[in-house]
């Protein structure tokens, strides 16, 4: 017994060997081939492998923050990858191998992520530790980040901000700086703009407060409750609800303030985070497609700087460009076409201005892919660590969307149509 134990583990081994495919067969599998994506006007820009042990090890998530990659697997380690190169700058362990972590978020300086319910905080470039804390309760999604803070949903209806400023001898104490109670459960990040942060409960209310303290701004109540994330424009919010609209709410400290600006029914329930591209609004109806609506019509953004009254304003936005079924996520846009993805995991190029089906691309090997709000690139990801970029031939440099305006570089201008941009 105990030999033929031996030959038939022996023996699986062998047949294992056989039917797996070789690293090499893989990669071969997973990678767009060039041609392939010339075909399309697309350029594969690199493809990249991190490091996972393909017989314990999966990547769950990858997030972007302005030319980085952040790839979390599934044993907590983080890998900084150079997006513009797909070179690995460096990786760390987060906490534990078993323990569980979040999504990590980044800003201009530093990465942060949470494992075991422990913030910890990295030097963006070097992957160094600059600090860590506990928190007080655990938390019920990933942080966000400001310049100066962290932003964390607790687990208790709180929304806590820790402080990522060095003190004068360059140490971080990670201290709470204040936190704020809705008595309800926290379901998604939080979202920073330029001027305030912005949070939901799952019940429907809506918060925005400053970005350094914890002056509320205005508290805003959904019909239905929330369906999914939250995303900003400035000076926009929007809100999906389960009451299957779409709700767009002045966050600027003038009087748009808390008020409502334009609602959109979307005939079904929108679950991913709507994305803001110049001024089109991308949002995905489960099981029907995509739909692209006007942020805000000319004459709402003249009145909006004063140009003309308000009262002569007959349409303030959530007008809708086009529809395009079959549409299962958002992947990116570029000035003329917008990438998006179908429930079998295929790329779909679409026509930017027409919503039109230009072609598909096999992409069902990578699970992981980006919904990319800040630029043109498109990021694939499978799960056992190969990631790929993509971009159009003609964009050597990426062109980059919802920039603070002392940035410089290609951009897609707030407050204007892609079309406008094809019209110059």
């Amino acid at each position: 017994m105990r030999s033929g134990g031996v030959f038939l583990v022996i023996g699986l081994i062998s047949w294992m060997a056989i039917q797996s495919p070789a690293p090499a067969q893989i990669l071969e599998q997973i990678m767009i081939p060039p041609s392939s994506a010339n075909r399309y006007g697309l350029h594969r820009a690199w493809v990249s492998t991190v490091g996972v042990d393909r017989s314990v090890e999966r990547v769950e998530s990858i997030a972007y923050n302005r030319g980085l990659l952040l790839v979390k697997t599934s044993t907590n380690t983080l890998h900084a990858v150079d997006a513009k190169t797909g070179r690995t700058l460096w990786k760390t362990q987060v906490g534990g191998i078993l323990g569980a972590s979040g999504t990590p978020a980044a800003n201009a300086t530093a990465v942060c992520i949470i494992s075991n319910d422990i913030l910890y905080l990295f030097d963006r470039q070097t992957g160094r530790v600059l600090g860590e804390v506990e928190l007080p309760a655990v938390p019920f999604c990933g942080p966000s980040m400001s310049d100066s803070y962290v932003y964390i949903p607790l687990s208790n209806g709180t929304l806590a901000s820790y402080s990522i400023r060095p003190d004068v001898n360059g140490e971080y104490d990670m201290a709470r700086v204040w936190n704020y109670g809705i008595s309800a459960i926290l379901i998604d990040p939080a979202v920073v703009t330029q001027e305030s942060v912005c949070w939901a409960s799952r019940n429907g209310t809506v918060v925005s407060s400053d970005l350094d303290d914890r002056n509320i701004r205005f508290q805003f109540e959904t019909i239905g409750g929330i369906s999914g994330p939250l995303a900003a424009r400035h000076p926009y919010l929007f809100i999906p609800s389960r009451d299957n609209g779409i709700t767009t709410v002045g966050i600027d400290s003038g009087p748009l303030s808390g008020r409502t600006i334009w609602r959109y029914n979307a005939g079904g329930p929108v679950i991913d985070q709507p994305v803001p591209i110049g001024n089109t609004l991308y949002i995905v109806r489960d099981l029907f497609g995509m739909i692209a609506l006007e942020i805000e019509t000319e004459a709402a953004r003249r009145a909006r700087f004063g140009e003309i009254d308000s009262a002569d304003v007959k349409s303030t936005g959530g007008n809708v460009f086009w529809i395009s079924r079959g549409v299962d996520k958002f992947l990116a846009a570029s000035p003329t076409r917008v990438y998006a993805a179908d429930a079998n995991g295929r790329m779909l190029i679409l026509h930017a201005r027409t919503g039109a089906r230009l072609g598909t691309l096999p992409t069902e090997s990578s699970t992981i892919k980006l919904s990319n709000m800040q630029d043109d690139r498109i990021f694939l990801c499978s799960s056992t660590g190969i990631l790929q970029c993509l971009h159009e031939i003609d964009l050597v440099d990426p062109v980059q969307y919802n920039l603070p305006e002392e940035n410089l570089g290609p951009t897609i201008q707030q407050g204007q149509n892609l079309e406008t941009r094809l019209a110059r």
